[in-house]
């Protein structure tokens, strides 16, 4: 993590602050042990949160990736920037984006590392700001290399070329983490038992689309306060860390796996 930390409104600090930051050193906001941070684990190739961003005006235009290699989410068109909101007391009084449905999303071309191929363990700390088909939380840069989130024929779907889904649309704010493991993949709402499990088929993930699809410009509505991704198959007890970390920082409850 670099030495600089961003301030509230979008300009770099010359020392890290613990209330507003989250550690280089893995130490808890206000506390003074040794905690969990996701850079922990390894193979970790992407970590953005709304916290670390830079703003046009009150629009995010770039998070900056907290993983250290580099693979920040873009947004340069002024009129698709999602809009930036300090705090936001669905996640704890974190900062969030708001992403209008229409043509706001935020995307990484490629990943510093390339295609990820599964196995991919992904998480992303929102919600579905309206319950209707085709909403997407998280995609891939090209149609046929992706993983989503979505929402689908009244199902809760996660995609990679088959899709596992459980019955019914959801539009809490939830912890949503998904296991991309072809035959062997789960999708779980804040732990617990996941909600669907299954064959999501080998598509690979090239890039990433945080609240919209694969087709440039095609925006969907969702806040959206962290997303991370991992080319690797986390175990339980890893996904624990993972999920109570979030859980902890946007005042959410994980339940163990």
């Amino acid at each position: 993590m670099s030495d600089a930390c961003l301030a509230p409104q979008g300009t770099k600090r010359l020392q890290p602050v613990i209330d507003f930051c989250i550690p280089p050193q893995g130490l808890k906001s206000g506390g003074s042990a040794p905690a969990f941070v996701p850079t922990d684990i390894s193979d970790l190739q992407g970590w953005w949160d709304a916290e670390f961003k830079e703003l046009n005006g009150g629009d995010v235009s770039k998070l900056i990736d907290q993983s250290g290699n580099g693979n920040d989410l873009l947004q340069t068109i002024a009129a698709d920037q999602p809009i930036w909101n300090a705090t936001d007391a669905n996640f704890g009084n974190k900062a969030s984006m708001t992403f209008d449905g229409t043509t706001e999303l935020m995307e990484l071309a490629a990943f510093a590392a390339g295609d990820l191929s599964q196995p991919n363990t992904i998480f992303v700390v929102g919600k579905f700001d309206t319950e209707a088909h085709g909403n997407i939380l998280m995609s891939g840069m090209q149609a046929f290399r992706r993983h989503e989130f979505s929402q689908i024929s009244n199902n809760s779907h996660m995609y990679a070329g088959a899709s596992i889904s459980a019955s019914g649309y959801d539009s809490t704010p939830r912890v949503h983490a998904g296991r991309f493991n072809s035959t062997s993949s789960d999708y779980f709402w804040d732990g617990g038992t996941a909600i669907a499990t299954g064959d999501v088929s080998t598509q690979d993930l090239r890039g990433y689309v945080m609240s919209g699809s694969n087709t440039a410009g095609t925006g969907k509505p969702s806040t959206q306060c962290a997303a991370l991704v991992y080319n690797k198959l986390l175990s339980n007890s890893e996904m624990n860390q993972v999920g109570n970390f979030f859980g902890d920082r946007f005042a959410l409850t994980w339940t163990d796996i």
